[in-house]
């Protein structure tokens, strides 16, 4: 894996825009879903022929690409994957369903986000660790969001087993588990905050008010 990343990454220094190089970045795209790295530039590399070059896109390398520009949110890789995707390309069935799927993360719906995934298992197929790093983006979210939460109500966000949840939240050092519940490290996004109450005075009424003075 590293002698093909030095390899494309030469070719992008020399030749960047010539189409022929392009058998090598789908190469490295197939490796990284493999092997479960991941190389933005090359990827974004990649789309730029493909734009360049519509009639030698491979929408199968496409979805490939932006499904690990999802997996590496919040990153901004995934939108910027889309600027280079001609429409036709995002009219294609597999990428409108990651581009759905992106919607679902950016918008917190984790669990239609998994119940779309279960019914589109194929679409990630052979991406290794792909599901992990999907809900170490949302384990993120949700951390930030409450300061503690009940177990069976994060596997149905995470689609995890409890045995499975136990697990991967022992591997990001999340332990603190009583009765259930599950309490995040202490940020200051997380924190509940006191309810202010102010009041909102229209600014006609303290036009009025001011003239009635004058």
């Amino acid at each position: 894996m590293e002698q093909l990343s030095q390899q494309v990454n030469d070719l992008l220094q020399s030749r960047r825009y010539d189409p022929e190089i392009l058998t090598d970045l789908e190469r490295y795209v197939e490796a990284q879903c493999k092997e479960g790295a991941y190389d933005g530039d090359a990827n974004l590399a990649c789309l730029k022929l493909y734009q360049f070059y519509p009639e030698k896109t491979n929408v199968s390398v496409v979805v490939k690409i932006l499904l690990k520009a999802l997996a590496a949110l919040p990153s901004s890789d995934f939108v910027s994957c889309l600027y280079l995707l001609g429409e036709k390309t995002q009219r294609e069935v597999p990428v409108v369903t990651v581009i759905t799927w992106a919607d679902f993360l950016e918008t917190g719906n984790f669990v239609d986000f998994w119940n779309s995934l279960q019914t589109n298992k194929d679409i990630i197929q052979g991406l290794v660790g792909i599901e992990d790093s999907f809900r170490e983006f949302m384990l993120a979210v949700i951390s930030r969001t409450y300061y503690r939460i009940h177990l069976s109500v994060l596997q149905k966000l995470l689609c995890m087993s409890q045995d499975d949840l136990i697990c991967f939240l022992r591997r990001h050092g999340m332990t603190d588990i009583t009765n259930d519940i599950l309490r995040f490290p202490s940020t200051e996004e997380n924190q509940p905050r006191p309810k202010t109450i102010g009041e909102q005075l229209p600014l006609r009424k303290v036009l009025e008010s001011l003239s009635y003075y004058s």
